[in-house]
């Protein structure tokens, strides 16, 4: 055989093989996976590696302004976190006799759409201008001081850093304890253990052939993690329960949700008390999310209540089932806050805490029957432009009601 012509037969060989070859990899691969999972998990193995990471030092913050610019900068110090650091600079010009207002919290209160993110004001943004439309009231600057993926620990280094900077006269915590979940489940390698599919790391492949100093590249990857976490192992993992072929023991979970929220109410506990030494009245807000996003756990019980939520005809009920199901998430991509940091952020105010103030945001839309599912948020917690503006102008009215800013709201 003529050398062109066997080099033309092994091309098309190859293409019509590769794809039954990798059809036979993924499908070995998952078989395996699910036979791990179905040997048992070393419970005690994790529980302990989420006892270690909530026992370190996890977190560090800086603030620096230089030239009326404000670089504030948060790093991750545990070995295995998700991230290494994030920085921010902004404008930080307050003039004599503004009133600052401080905002913190993660990603929803300061995250927005690449394509649409340009188009609309966040609620730290819409909030100064509601304070600033009373007349004869003074001025105010509000400063968003939220960090994407911050968490409770990074938060209170942040608040620690910036109130170096300068002292605001109020603070707005805007943070309902995600991150605290995502984070943990992370450093402990919790989502990974169960993931059906598992035949590379995209980031250990860019390390190995030296990509990952490529900016476009690296986004790309991180966009194709994003949909391997959230979409395709989640999915999956469903598939595999649903036909019976995967059995998970919710009661491992228990042990390592109860540990993160002790860890978040300390940390909410220990910002507060920072806050209130330095006599800065500060808004803890328990905020929303989407409920009806859809939550991935233990499908029996996850499902169920997730099911059973959207055939409701009962609001009250409806938003029950939806709570009971997004406390029972284990694996979505992002784990939102639970009821127990919701909670915890409630119980702020049985503490005596001097100037300390918790506003139940979540409450008060769920009572008013305000849409808390898709056609509020582009996901599981960033909020749309409507969303946006209905808690600025919720915080203000709260910040009137308990006599924080004289005056009274606005209708915008």
């Amino acid at each position: 055989m003529k050398p062109i012509k066997a080099i033309k037969y092994a091309i098309a060989y190859t293409i019509v093989l590769l794809p039954a070859v990798l059809a036979a990899c993924v499908f070995l691969n998952i078989t395996a996976n699910a036979a791990r999972m179905n040997r048992g998990i070393d419970a005690e193995g994790l529980r302990e590696r989420v006892r270690g990471y909530l026992a370190s030092e996890r977190r560090s913050a800086s603030a620096d302004l230089t030239d009326g610019k404000m670089t504030v900068r948060y790093d991750y110090l545990f070995p295995r976190s998700q991230y290494e650091s994030f920085e921010r600079t902004f404008d930080f010009t307050p003039g004599a006799g503004e009133k600052l207002v401080y905002v913190y919290g993660s990603s929803p209160a300061v995250s927005k759409p690449a394509l649409v993110g340009g188009l609309f004001s966040s609620f730290p943004e819409l909030m100064e201008e509601r304070l600033n439309s009373m007349p004869g009231e003074g001025r105010f600057r509000v400063y968003n001081m939220a960090m994407t993926s911050a968490d409770s620990p990074a938060i209170f280094e942040i608040v620690r850093a910036t109130t170096r900077v300068k002292e605001p006269d109020i603070v707005i915590y805007y943070y309902e304890g995600g991150m605290d979940y995502e984070a943990a489940y992370y450093a402990a390698g919790i989502k990974e253990t169960f993931y059906p599919l598992r035949l590379m790391s995209l980031k250990g492949l860019l390390d190995r052939t030296g990509l990952s100093g490529n900016r476009c590249i690296a986004r790309w990857a991180e966009y194709l993690s994003w949909f391997n976490k959230g979409y395709l192992q989640t999915a999956l993992l469903d598939l595999l329960q649903a036909a019976g072929l995967v059995k998970i023991d919710t009661g491992l979970f228990a042990g390592i949700n109860a540990m993160i929220e002790r860890d978040f109410e300390k940390n909410l506990a220990v910002t507060a008390e920072f806050l209130a030494e330095r006599g800065i009245p500060a808004v803890f807000v328990a905020n929303p999310d989407n409920l009806a996003a859809k939550p991935c756990g233990v499908y029996s019980v996850t499902q169920e209540y997730y099911d059973r939520a959207m055939a409701a005809d009962d609001p009250r009920g409806k938003i029950t089932l939806l709570k009971a199901a997004r406390d029972s998430e284990l694996f979505t991509g992002d784990l939102r806050g639970k009821s127990g940091t919701r909670d915890a952020i409630r119980g702020l105010e049985s503490k005596g805490i001097g100037g300390i103030f918790v506003f139940d945001l979540e409450t008060e839309l769920e009572e008013e029957g305000y849409p808390l599912d898709g056609s509020s948020f582009y996901d599981y917690a960033h909020m749309k432009p409507d969303m946006h503006r209905k808690v600025a102008d919720e915080i203000c009215r709260y910040l009137y009601s308990k006599g924080l800013i004289p005056g009274e709201v606005r209708e915008k």
